[in-house]
């Protein structure tokens, strides 16, 4: 199995990463794709699967990152890093569209724009890296691994206008008929395990193809169950993904072992692995 999306440099690994790989590693995951999501994260991203056989890397720029003042220096900076790289990571990833107004509302004021700029000006400035991120994916032969949280239809209509090629859209949250729009352009759709709690998860898995889905954890995010009595929300491992696995293979009635063989054969080819 392959873990196609995770952010295991993230601070709730710094003292048992070794233990998490190796839980990982019991379940069958063979690589677990890191993707960063700003400059900071890309270096971490870098140093932690520099040479590993566990980890594979992948740099971009989250779009709750892009600086809606500054967007043209943080993407020059993040394309430089990744033409510097590109031949030791996997994917440009995360990038993509992110258009859920409360989280538009809190990236303005982080980056102190609340007063200055409006939700569009982000979203303008969101597309336009996304443009500039597909741009370098197709001169470098780079996957695009692609948030689109609360943006579904925009995602797939811009990746199409720029002609994008190699495309995995990562816990996809629009309609069905929305993800088959990407189907049809030749994306591939990545499944979670919080597909065992999620009805709208479990309706696009349904009606996908095999043959375009693959794994993922979005570690340490989306956990297969919640408890409720915690103050905070449990941590993602990839160990999780047999979940995923486990949950297609019911929906679609299908085995398990097919399940893991025809995604694992996906994520080979999407990203080079």
């Amino acid at each position: 199995m392959f873990d196609c999306h995770t952010h295991l440099y993230d601070d709730q690994y710094a003292l048992d990463l070794n233990q998490v790989l190796a839980r990982a590693k019991d379940v069958g995951v063979k690589k677990s794709i890191v993707v960063s999501e700003d400059m900071e994260s890309a270096i971490k991203v870098l140093k932690m699967c520099d040479n590993s056989m566990e980890l594979a890397a992948g740099i971009g720029i989250h779009p709750c990152s892009v600086n809606v003042t500054d967007y043209d220096n943080q993407y020059l900076e993040i394309k430089t890093l990744i033409e510097q790289n590109h031949k030791n990571i996997c994917c440009i990833g995360e990038v993509g569209l992110d258009f859920t107004p409360n989280i538009m509302k809190s990236v303005l004021c982080k980056f102190g724009a609340d007063t200055t700029h409006t939700i569009d000006d982000l979203k303008k400035a969101q597309r336009e890296v996304l443009r500039l991120f597909v741009d370098l994916s197709l001169k470098y032969d780079l996957t695009l691994n692609v948030h689109s949280r609360s943006a579904g239809r925009p995602t797939i209509q811009l990746l199409k206008e720029c002609k994008a090629q190699k495309v995995l859209l990562h816990c996809f949250d629009g309609s069905t008929k929305v993800a088959m729009d990407g189907i049809r352009s030749g994306y591939f759709f990545s499944v979670p395990a919080n597909v065992k709690r999620s009805k709208q998860m479990q309706d696009l898995v349904a009606a996908l193809p095999i043959s375009q889905l693959l794994l993922e954890t979005d570690s340490p995010a989306l956990p297969p169950t919640i408890d409720t009595s915690l103050d905070k929300q449990e941590r993602n491992e990839p160990a999780n993904i047999i979940i995923s696995a486990e949950t297609i293979a019911e929906i679609k009635n299908i085995s398990v072992d097919e399940v893991i063989r025809q995604t694992s054969i996906n994520a080979i080819n999407l990203f080079k692995l």
